[in-house]
């Protein structure tokens, strides 16, 4: 504000100490435990603090703007959820292999807290019934002890050259996360993508779905471990939840559209 008269809008992609403090309820371990409510406080005694600085706020969901609104703020907003390019869209041709795929940075606290359960809680139990079923571990910065997994089924992959080919390359995409805020970029790229998805609800958290339509959510290991195994089964149902799927981001996440009304709901303000 020092260097121009401009208005300025604010992009909050998430709510930020929300992630923290799902992190402190999640917690077993005392000093951790401590550790994470410190740092949600602060966080969100500083986020708070600076939401009605600005002249616009450009949340990225309902839920989010909810939040906003119960700490107090006014300022006018409009919700903008993380949409995808689909003019750049290109399904790789190659058929994908019945497996299951995760994708994320393992340095970012709730995709590790995450995998973690899902291999100690969840994998086995898919396992059980389906003792030839993979599971596919990319991503970046990945600990020495997630590096040297030695379990069956588990095909620890790393750092990928190319996210989406490696997403397409799976039929199956799952995200159990337990901590987070915003929307999940890497949903909406696999429902771009006509994947069949298995998420818990706060991972899922943000976006528009229809349980059971163009998503799976399950929030407990056994419910989380039948869907897996159902997924596994099922030709028909991947190709249906990947189908739905895609008609969603094509009707609701469509980046075209939603700068459309973006640029719409700024003009009144310049």
């Amino acid at each position: 504000r020092k260097h121009t008269k401009a208005k300025v809008a604010l992009r909050t992609h998430n709510v930020e100490y929300l992630i923290w403090e799902r992190l402190y309820n999640e917690e077993k371990k005392p000093l951790k435990k401590l550790y994470l409510k410190l740092l949600a406080s602060r966080l969100k005694r500083f986020e708070l603090e600076h939401l009605n600085k600005a002249d616009l706020l450009l949340p990225v969901s309902e839920a989010d703007m909810a939040m906003f609104k119960q700490h107090g703020c006014s300022i006018p907003y409009h919700i903008a959820p993380i949409g995808y390019d689909l003019s750049q869209l290109q399904i790789p041709a190659q058929q994908s292999e019945n497996a299951v795929a995760f994708i994320g940075s393992l340095d970012w606290m709730p995709n590790r807290e995450g995998v973690d359960w899902f291999m100690d809680k969840v994998w086995p139990k898919v396992t059980a019934q389906k003792p030839d079923a993979k599971f596919y571990l990319a991503g970046r910065n990945f600990p020495a002890e997630v590096k040297n997994m030695q379990v069956p089924g588990l095909v620890v992959v790393g750092e990928v050259a190319d996210a989406r080919q490696f997403v397409s390359s799976k039929a199956i995409s799952i995200v159990p996360l337990f901590a987070g805020s915003g929307m999940r970029v890497k949903i909406i790229e696999a429902m771009a993508l006509g994947r069949a998805i298995i998420s818990t609800t706060v991972g899922a958290e943000g976006i528009n779905y229809t349980n059971g339509a163009d998503i799976i959510i399950a929030d407990d290991a056994d419910t989380f471990a039948a869907a897996v195994v159902k997924a596994l089964n099922n030709e028909t149902l991947r190709q249906s939840l990947g189908q739905q799927a895609q008609l969603l981001v094509n009707t609701q996440y469509n980046n075209h559209n939603i700068c459309m009304a973006i640029i719409a709901f700024c003009k009144p303000y310049l």
